[in-house]
């Protein structure tokens, strides 16, 4: 997910409803056994949020496992002659940088292990390159690849997916993440959540984004079967094949990437990268900063139009499911339905009525499965100062007409150009607002107790599984 604080500013103009389709699907192949329907969701991994899950019957886990996660920072260690064809041909490199004192596995082996214990499905997230999920790198840098070149870069995330997967076979884990939202890497750098470079930037080379991908899907592959090589014959024999996804961003209008001449509309990215993957998963937020109307058929209709661009290019057999979406809630003392505009009003009642009509949404169009994101505490919305002012309800209100106007930019035009909204938009008032609100999305209270969406997810969940 890269909206977040920083990146509010930019959220009026690029993060809109996609495109829905009216194609006619046909009823989705029979799931992989033993995997799908697979519901769950994302935590911050803490034993409530191990808690909640098993309360809401999941089945399903994502665990972070990207480089910084491991390594922290590179500055002396990086091998910067390292390419990607010597890491491939000698898996001892990837052995040997798994055993090196700068490689620190606490925090990881405790996440798969914990989640391991709540679920039986731990979704194993590898090769992320968000600033977050790469190590430093120099004085004041991350090891990005408009850093450290292309060619590092790949053998690195080669390299480092290659060890967790072989790692956590023992643990059972054999379903992998491979990047996140790499579909829009570019917008997420220009937003801030990956390192920020406007002219020159591997993250809009689609050749590149397509060759990241694809050497993650080799690095996990060859890891899962390198880590299985290494068990006894009965547990060997038990083990489930490696499965891979990457979770395609949904949330930019395809209008956004005509105007930048940028590849990476959800549709897109699914019919050129599907045939690399074993399931199609995607990121859904269109209540992210509008309670209402609650869009759970925005979801429903991004999922069908998956299954159509599947159907199309001869992979209709493989499942598709919403890997992140959610629904911000109001902190303590905000949840009368009174108390904010309608527009603002994420009461724990609407947050557990929206998720679940998006759970039964997603598999009516033929999901295959539901991560909420997240399950874990948060203190819920912060009100901006003073409350909501008529300017705040009007630019909400523009948002939710975005969504119900089919991304049509002329409702974001006719909006900022009215009286006083661009003053309005170059405020700091405008980006705390939006963030308060994208960053209560948990599923948790501050104390760490469930708020009824637990129980909506546990109603919907075991509808569906």
């Amino acid at each position: 997910m890269f909206l977040h604080r920083r990146a509010m500013t930019m959220l009026v103009a690029v993060v809109l409803v996609a495109a829905t389709t009216t194609t006619t699907c046909a009823a989705p192949a029979p799931p992989p056994s033993g995997v799908f329907p697979l519901v769950g969701g994302s935590t911050r991994h803490a034993a409530s949020d191990y808690a909640a899950l098993k309360a809401m019957g999941a089945n399903g886990g994502r665990v972070y496992a990207s480089w910084a996660y491991i390594e922290q920072n590179v500055t002396k260690s990086l091998n910067t002659s390292l390419t990607l064809a010597d890491v491939v041909a000698r898996p001892e490199l990837a052995d040997a940088w798994a055993a090196s004192p700068n490689v620190v596995w606490t925090e990881v082996d405790g996440r798969v292990a914990d989640m391991a214990a709540a679920v039986p499905h731990v979704v194993l997230q590898v090769g992320g390159g968000a600033t977050n999920s790469l190590p430093h790198y120099g004085a004041d840098d991350i090891a990005d690849p408009n850093v450290i070149g292309a060619e590092v870069y790949l053998a690195y995330m080669y390299m480092t997916s290659f060890a967790c997967a072989k790692r956590y076979v023992a643990s059972g884990v054999h379903l992998y993440q491979i990047e996140n939202e790499l579909n829009e890497a570019y917008l997420a750098s220009i937003a801030g959540q990956r390192r920020r470079q406007v002219l020159g930037s591997l993250w809009r080379d689609w050749d590149f984004l397509t060759r990241l991908l694809g050497t993650l899907k080799a690095a996990v592959v060859a890891g899962h079967a390198a880590g299985a090589a290494e068990l006894g014959e009965a547990a060997r024999t038990a083990l489930s094949p490696p499965m891979v996804t990457q979770n395609v961003h949904t949330d930019v209008a395809k209008w956004v990437h005509t105007v930048l001449d940028l590849k990476g509309f959800y549709t897109d990215a699914i019919a050129a990268w599907a045939p690399m993957l074993d399931w199609v998963s995607m990121d859904a937020y269109p209540n992210m900063v509008v309670a209402t109307p609650c869009l759970a058929s925005v979801v429903g209709e991004r999922v069908k139009a998956a299954r159509s661009v599947l159907a199309t290019i001869g992979q209709a057999d493989k499942p598709v499911m919403i890997m992140e979406t959610g629904y911000p809630v109001c902190g303590a003392g905000c949840n009368a339905s009174t108390t904010f505009p309608a527009a603002a009003n994420y009461t724990q009642a609407n947050q557990a009525s929206c998720v679940a009509a998006t759970v039964d949404a997603v598999f009516a169009n033929g999901g295959l499965g539901f991560f909420f994101f997240t399950i874990s505490a948060t203190p819920g919305i912060v009100p901006p100062p003073g409350g909501y002012t008529a300017e705040d309800v009007s630019a909400l209100n523009m948002i939710a007409a975005l969504y119900e106007n089919h991304e049509d930019p002329v409702v974001l035009l006719e909006w900022i150009f009215g009286k006083g909204h661009v003053k309005y938009l170059e405020s700091k008032r405008f980006a705390d607002m939006i963030g308060g609100i994208a960053s209560a999305l948990g599923a948790l209270d501050a104390d760490g107790h469930p708020r009824p969406v637990v129980d909506a997810l546990r109603a919907a969940y075991a509808k569906h599984r």
